[in-house]
């Protein structure tokens, strides 16, 4: 029991930290140009370093970047639409 716990908040922080990440790039914009495609691979890579994957359509990917780029989004959301589109590729 204590390593599905384990594993839980594990994957929380994994979420909140990709949301973070993502918002961070798109509303601080800390590059003249860019910042919504980096800061999507940042918050794509820290998933697949963790073998979790994004599912789901380019289009449906595309309006949620720039839905959250818009300022439409807070971190909450986007973590919620990160457990929504993500999927696991770990071993059971």
């Amino acid at each position: 029991m204590i390593l599905i716990d384990n594993l839980l908040k594990l994957n929380s922080w994994i979420v909140e930290k990709s949301a973070t990440i993502l918002e961070s790039m798109l509303i601080n914009k800390p590059m003249i140009d860019g910042n919504k495609c980096n800061g999507w691979v940042l918050m794509r890579s820290l998933l697949f370093n963790k073998s979790y994957k994004i599912k789901g359509a380019r289009n449906l990917k595309y309006d949620f970047t720039i839905q959250d780029a818009e300022g439409k989004l807070n971190t909450n959301q986007i973590s919620e639409w990160i457990k929504s589109n993500t999927t696991s590729n770990q071993a059971s």
